[in-house]
C-alpha cells in the first residue's frame, strides 16, 4: 500500500519559479546598487559592493532553504545575522530602501522556519535593527521608517498564512492517504472473509460429493470386476473414477487458493500432461500477484485441457518467459484439430476474460501444425 512520504530535502527540487524570483532579486539589489546617486560619490563604494553581495547570497540561500530546510540551525542563524547585518550596512551606506530588501526577505525566512515564538523573534530583531539604524543615519523620515517597519511586519505574517496553509495542505493529504489505506485495508478484508466463506462452501459441499462420490465408484469398479461384468463397463467406472479423483484434487487446489494457499506451478500441470509435453522458463523469474499466478495457472490448465481434448499432438511446448514489462505464457502443440473451433465450448472465452480482468491479453490462432495460444500479462 502506498504511503505519502516527504521526498528527502535537496535544493535540487526547488520549483523554477522560486529561481527566478530569486535572479530578479540579485538583478534588483545589483541595479539599486549600481543605479544609486551614493555609490562611488561618499567613498563607500566598496563597502556597499560588499555587503550588498552578503545579502543577496544569504537571501538566495535562506530562501531556497526555507522549505527544504537543509541548512542545520546554527548554520541557518549565522546567515540570518549576516543578512541582518549586510542590510544594516546599506541602511548606513546607501540613501535608498535597498536596506530594508533584505528585511523583508529576513521577515519571510523567519515565518517560514523555526517555531513562531523563534520567528517573532527574528522579525522583532529584524525590525529594531533596521529601524534603529534607520533612523540613526538619518537618511529617511519617520513615517517612512515606520511604513517600512510595517511592509516587513507584512511580509512577516503573510508567510505565517502561507505555511500555514503548507501545514494543512500536508495534513489534509495525510488523512486523505490514511482514509484510502483504511478503505483499502476494509475491502481486502471483505474480500478475504468472502473467499474464506467460498471455501467453507466448497469444502462442505462440492469436495464431500466428490469424495463421496469417488468412494461410490471405487466400491461400483471393484464389483463389476469382482463380477465378471462387461469389460467396457470396468472401464467406464474406471474412467469416472479418475475424473472424479482429478474434480476432487481441482476442488481441494481451488479451496486452498481461496484460503491464500499457493498454488502449484505450471511445471507441475505439463509433467501431468505427460512426456510429449515440455515446459521451459526464462528471462528472470519476478514477483507476480496471486490473481496474475491464478490466471497463467489457469490459462496453462484450460489450455492443455483443450489439447488433450481436441488435438492429438506429437509435442506440445510450454514456455513462461519473464520479460522487463510482464510476464508471456505461450502453449503451442502440433498435430490434430485445433482447440477452440466453434462449438468447442467456452473455453477461450473464459481465458480472454480471466486475462482482460488483470489488464492482460490473450490470443489464439492455429499454426502451420497445431494451434497456439499466447496470455500476455503487463507488469
Amino acid at each position: 500500500m502506498k504511503t505519502i512520504s516527504r521526498a528527502p530535502s535537496s535544493w535540487a527540487t526547488v520549483p523554477w519559479r522560486r529561481v527566478v524570483m530569486l535572479a530578479v532579486l540579485v538583478v534588483v539589489l545589483t541595479g539599486e546598487l549600481v543605479g544609486g546617486t551614493g555609490v562611488f560619490v561618499r567613498g563607500t563604494g566598496p563597502l556597499a559592493v560588499v555587503a550588498t553581495a552578503v545579502v543577496a547570497v544569504t537571501s538566495v540561500v535562506l530562501l531556497l532553504d526555507r522549505r527544504s530546510s537543509v541548512v542545520p540551525m546554527p548554520l541557518f542563524l549565522s546567515l540570518f545575522a549576516l543578512l541582518l547585518a549586510g542590510s544594516a550596512v546599506l541602511e548606513v551606506v546607501e540613501s535608498t530602501e535597498i536596506g530594508f530588501i533584505g528585511g523583508f526577505v529576513a521577515s519571510s525566512v523567519a515565518a517560514g522556519r523555526g517555531s513562531r515564538r523563534m520567528g517573532l523573534t527574528l522579525v522583532s530583531a529584524t525590525v529594531m535593527v533596521l529601524a534603529g539604524v534607520n533612523l540613526s543615519s538619518g537618511h529617511r523620515s519617520p513615517t517612512t521608517t515606520l511604513l517600512s517597519v510595517l511592509a516587513t511586519l507584512a511580509f512577516f505574517f503573510g508567510g505565517l498564512a502561507v505555511r500555514q496553509l503548507h501545514d494543512r495542505t500536508v495534513e489534509a493529504e495525510r488523512l486523505l492517504e490514511e482514509l484510502r489505506r483504511t478503505r483499502e485495508a476494509q475491502a481486502q478484508a471483505a474480500a478475504m472473509a468472502e473467499r474464506q466463506r467460498l471455501a467453507r462452501e466448497m469444502h462442505d459441499v462440492l469436495a464431500h460429493s466428490l469424495s463421496g462420490l469417488t468412494l461410490h465408484l471405487e466400491g461400483a469398479r471393484m464389483l463389476a470386476r469382482h463380477d465378471g461384468a462387461n469389460p467396457r463397463l470396468a472401464e467406464a467406472i474406471d474412467r469416472a473414477h479418475h475424473l472424479a479423483q482429478a474434480g476432487l484434487a481441482e476442488a481441494r487446489q481451488a479451496v486452498g487458493m481461496l484460503r491464500g494457499a499457493d498454488l502449484p506451478g505450471i511445471a507441475s500441470l505439463v509433467r501431468d500432461f505427460g512426456p510429449i509435453a515440455t515446459f521451459a522458463e526464462t528471462g528472470a523469474p519476478s514477483e507476480v500477484d496471486s490473481r496474475t499466478q491464478l490466471t497463467l495457472y489457469r490459462v496453462a490448465q484450460e489450455a492443455l485441457t483443450n489439447v488433450r481434448k481436441h488435438a492429438s499432438p506429437a509435442r506440445v511446448s510450454v514456455v513462461l518467459s519473464h520479460e522487463s514489462d510482464g510476464v508471456r505464457l505461450t502453449i503451442e502443440d502440433s498435430g490434430g484439430r485445433a482447440p477452440g473451433e466453434p462449438g468447442d465450448g467456452y473455453g477461450l472465452t473464459g481465458m480472454r476474460e480471466r486475462a482482460e480482468l488483470i489488464g492482460g491479453t490473450l490470443t489464439a490462432s492455429p499454426t502451420e501444425d497445431g494451434f497456439k495460444v499466447e496470455l500476455w500479462v503487463p507488469a
